[in-house]
């Protein structure tokens, strides 16, 4: 499969992504496994490892946005970084969060959960763009 094919793949796979969050803002962990085992059948490609949902979280909600995802099952969840020996704590207070909130496929992509993007210079200027 050639580069633009391979683009087109993912483009198509986010623009379907967007227009699912556009008619259902507020997702379950559920529905989202859903969406994406439906969307991975029509459209797996070995390039995309993992998809996930990534909610911007203000910093004034934090604490309420770590206890719901708590309540919903990701127990002990927090907004997490990597420190500067690698490892994983709890991020930095900043204006914005942009944690991973759902993966697939989940088994093996554990630690992403909490993760905030907008903790890493480069993630952080993609979702800028």
């Amino acid at each position: 499969m050639d580069i633009q094919a391979t683009l087109n793949i993912h483009s198509e796979l986010i623009e379907q992504s967007a227009a699912a969050i556009s008619i259902m803002p507020s997702i379950t962990r559920d529905q989202f496994f859903e969406f994406i085992s439906a969307t991975k059948r029509a459209h797996s490609h070995p390039a995309t490892r993992a998809v996930s949902w990534i909610p911007i979280v203000k910093n004034e909600l934090r604490d309420e946005f770590e206890k719901h995802s708590s309540d919903e099952g990701f127990e002990h969840f927090q907004i997490t970084q990597r420190s500067v020996d690698g490892q994983l704590i709890r991020s930095e207070e900043r204006a914005e969060y942009y944690p991973v909130f759902y993966i697939e496929p989940s088994k093996g992509n554990e630690p992403a959960i909490g993760f905030d993007l907008g903790s890493d210079q480069e993630r952080l200027s993609a979702i800028s763009m």
